[in-house]
């Protein structure tokens, strides 16, 4: 799947993989099934059952690119307190996503972006105790490296006086170092970024 992708599950029982045949898993009514892109994955119901689901294919790309699924290993079946009672945040989220997609109202680009966010939110929020960050890949470490200096952006996003160098001296290292981190994550310049920060 070129892009992460979950579902939530309204009835029934399934199984399916994520990156390796081998390490199957189980899911069923009220969980929600998260897919990170770019991974081969497969799922189906089990026999005998009938599986009603909704499904959103999404990017939730940090720091220019960085999947959030994969920097934050989320993967496979997550049960979340309350989903399924019909009162659950990401349950209301996911419904209103598939309205958006059926309905195309005017706004429903913005409204589905939001709804995305909203339940990424709310997973990380009650996930937060098994999350780790995927530390073996180079883009994750220029993501560490980086921190002090995208908070810096955060924080003073509408400043206009702020520069390269103030976010070089935050992240404790050279301009030319910043630059070369910035490429390695994905990103063509911290200037751009921050424009594209701007933007969004």
């Amino acid at each position: 799947v070129a892009d992460s992708m979950f579902y939530w599950v309204e009835e029934g029982t399934g199984a399916g993989w994520i990156g390796d045949r081998g390490r199957s898993f189980i899911f069923s009514a009220g969980d929600l099934v998260i897919m990170p892109r770019d991974e081969p994955q497969s799922s189906w119901a089990l026999p005998g059952q009938r599986i009603k689901l909704v499904s959103a294919h999404f990017y939730a790309d940090v720091f220019g690119g960085i999947d959030a699924c994969s920097l934050f290993n989320l993967r496979g079946p997550v049960r979340l307190p309350d989903i399924g009672a019909g009162n659950s945040l990401i349950e209301k989220a996911c419904w209103e996503l598939a309205r958006l997609h059926a309905l195309q109202p005017p706004g429903t680009e913005e409204s589905m972006r939001s709804l995305v966010s909203i339940i990424m939110i709310e997973i990380l929020r009650w996930q937060a105790s098994r999350l780790r960050l995927a530390g073996n890949d180079r883009r994750w470490r220029a993501f560490s490296r980086l921190q002090p200096a995208l908070q810096l952006m955060d924080e003073r996003l509408h400043d206009p006086r702020l520069s390269a160098h103030d976010l070089a001296r935050k992240a404790l290292i050279s301009e030319v170092a910043l630059r070369k981190i910035f490429r390695q994550g994905g990103c063509a310049s911290p200037l751009q970024e921050l424009r594209r920060k701007r933007l969004d």
